[in-house]
């Protein structure tokens, strides 16, 4: 059971907690910047990170709008490769 504490804050004392809790949410939230363009991802990685389903993916191959590469019977996606991809439809669609 959820304890429930009722106590009286200051404005600013409530600013910095939300202030704190969004940015521990965001944080959460923020994708790796650290990432290695040359990564190879899996079909299942892609779609999971621009949240989007597997035939969209197997359209956007099939359009070259996401390079690709085959290693035997298996494709792969460089994440910088996606990512460029990506910024290149945003300023097309701006």
């Amino acid at each position: 059971m959820q304890k429930l504490f009722l106590t009286q804050l200051s404005e600013n004392d409530l600013e910095e907690l939300v202030e704190k809790c969004l940015t521990k949410v965001l944080q959460a939230h923020k994708p790796p910047s650290d990432h290695d363009p040359e990564e190879l991802l899996t079909i299942e990685q892609v779609v999971k990170m621009l949240h989007i389903s597997k035939p969209t993916l197997h359209t956007w191959k099939k359009q070259g709008i996401l390079p690709f590469e085959r290693m035997g019977r298996r494709v792969y996606f460089k994440r910088g490769a996606v990512m460029a991809a990506m910024k290149s439809i945003n300023l097309k669609n701006s």
